[in-house]
């Protein structure tokens, strides 16, 4: 109970006050995972080797305060990811877990609102983009777009009364607007992607599945590496209605973070180190480069397979549990593409969260099985016709198919076990 509730904090203040989880997570997530240190899995050993390596590769630059903070920083999300993955057993976990998440993102899109409604004009004549509590507008926006992939999420798996599922529905409506008014063009893009997503899933969510994966695993790779060419991608200029060349000047740090990085191809050139090293002394804006320039192919592959990893382990819960997996995954491109949401720890929650998805087919599982074992009867028993019962009835017999179905749902639920392992 303990864990979580210390989870449930954890997603209430992500989306509201990311610094301050970047900075205290390494204190509070070890004692969360303490309480659950039996859960730890595989998964989370490769998170801490994120963190591990990030930490060796600031070896030689720890004198530039960036650096400490963004490997400290790494640390924080990693154990972040471990916690919430330790916590999570249960479709009511998810719940609490989802519920917290959004009643700080409600938090956060009523500060976005309030502020719109001062400015006292329309969302396209705004003067400034709007973030919540003073944080950047884009991370308000995707953290709000997160709160629809999750309310979403709860309405598929979550044990929820009508009126609470009436509620979480509203909330998304409620986030979609405040992302219009942060002005995060990329946000608006995730939200129109997931609603494609989710109508086209409907038909084979195994194959919109496979070829979502597929196609994006492709983009991250060919994009920040180059191998697509930047100059194909003008196309957004016109989409997201900038005045600007480059994709307000993406195409320039693309470029050079693509030298530093070709120079430093295995270990990088430390955390934290690209803002210090380009003359505009700003980001990548590519998750995938921002994490090669800086922690190496090492880093990159290390990362990229915890959050396959994860995601594997939501796909592997069925249908149902594939269409929110790749609903992350087609909703979160566009961040991934252009953007910062590597060291966000709503990203490493929201991942951790969908790796423990199939608890809810465990679940329904287990209450199948604790029904139906009912039909079961102790060997020597007598049906309602006063013949022996042969412990698990035959055709024909009473209870047969229920019985049957007892047996289907014990290897249902030792199949999910064994394929939880991640």
């Amino acid at each position: 109970m303990l864990a979580l509730l210390g989870v449930c904090l954890l997603a209430a203040t992500a989306p509201i006050a990311p610094a301050v989880l970047q900075t205290i997570g390494v204190w509070v997530a070890p004692i969360i995972i303490a309480l659950r240190l039996r859960a730890v899995a595989p998964l989370d050993a490769l998170a801490v080797a994120v963190a591990l390596w990030a930490s060796t590769a600031a070896i030689g630059h720890t004198w530039y305060p960036e650096v400490r903070a963004t490997a400290w920083a790494y640390w924080s999300v990693a154990l972040i990811f471990v916690a919430t993955r330790c916590t999570i057993r249960t479709a009511k976990d998810i719940a609490a877990v989802g519920a917290a998440y959004l009643c700080g993102c409600l938090y956060a899109a009523a500060d976005v609102i309030g502020q719109a409604r001062q400015l006292d004009t329309a969302i396209d004549a705004a003067p400034a983009r709007i973030g919540a509590g003073g944080i950047n507008a884009n991370y308000t926006a995707y953290a709000l777009v997160a709160g629809i992939l999750i309310a979403v999420a709860l309405l598929f798996v979550a044990p929820l009364p009508r009126l609470l599922r009436i509620g979480v529905g509203l909330t998304t409506v409620v986030f979609g607007y405040a992302i219009l008014w942060t002005g995060t063009r990329g946000a608006q893009l995730a939200v129109a992607l997931m609603l494609i997503y989710l109508l086209a899933s409907t038909v084979n969510p195994r194959v919109v599945w496979i070829v979502s994966a597929v196609a994006a695993a492709v983009t991250l790779v060919a994009v920040p590496a180059g191998l697509y060419g930047d100059e194909r991608l003008l196309w957004w200029q016109q989409f997201f209605d900038r005045q600007d060349d480059g994709l307000s000047g993406r195409f320039y740090v693309w470029e050079v973070a693509r030298d530093l990085w070709y120079d430093n191809l295995w270990t990088g050139i430390g955390p934290g180190m690209f803002p210090i090293s380009n003359a505009l002394g700003i980001g990548a804006h590519s998750v995938p480069l921002t994490i090669a320039v800086e922690l190496g192919v090492i880093g990159l592959v290390l990362v990229a397979a915890t959050f396959v990893g994860a995601l594997r382990s939501a796909a592997a819960g069925g249908p149902t549990t594939q269409r929110l997996a790749g609903m992350l995954v087609i909703a979160w491109l566009p961040v991934w593409l252009s953007g910062h949401w590597e060291l966000s720890p709503v990203a490493w929650l929201a991942v951790a969260m969908w790796s423990r998805l199939p608890a809810w087919n465990g679940n329904r599982g287990q209450h199948r099985l604790r029904r139906n074992a009912a039909a079961v009867r102790p060997l020597g028993s007598l049906n309602s016709q006063g013949r022996p019962w042969r412990g698990v009835a035959g055709r024909g017999e009473p209870g047969g198919q229920r019985s049957r179905d007892a047996t289907l749902d014990r290897r249902a639920v030792a199949e999910q076990r064994r394929g939880g392992g991640w």
